[in-house]
């Protein structure tokens, strides 16, 4: 699975227990549009659960949401919109097993909202 990568929309997530609790941490936080949070048993395939703790969760309109696995990120479970989002366009594009460093998620953070504040 060197170099192979998952995004998982899942058909149906409300009868999972992440697709529940997405859906109401997305709820509760209607401005939000990414999230980071750990990861459920079972959620994905074992050969991609393996190294990955946590989750980064897109939604893309209210009841449907993308997953994709990433490594250790403790520090970014409560992580603010920037950063989550930062977080899910770095492992959209990573090559797998590829290392993510904060230094490059604060870079591409500031790259988001400099774009946010040209869109204004």
């Amino acid at each position: 699975m060197q170099n192979e990568k998952l995004i998982l929309l899942t058909p149906n997530a409300l009868e999972f227990p992440w697709g529940a609790d997405d859906a109401a941490w997305f709820q509760n936080n209607p401005s939000r549009a990414h999230r980071v949070r750990p990861v459920y048993p079972d959620e994905f395939p074992p050969e991609f659960y393996e190294d990955a703790g946590f989750a980064v969760v897109r939604q893309i309109k209210a009841g449907v949401r993308s997953r994709i696995p990433i490594g250790p990120m403790a520090q970014f479970r409560n992580a603010p919109e920037h950063i989550a989002h930062a977080i899910f366009d770095l492992a959209c594009n990573a090559q797998g097993g590829e290392f993510i460093s904060l230094q490059r998620v604060n870079q591409r953070a500031a790259e988001l909202r400099k774009a946010a504040r040209v869109l204004q």
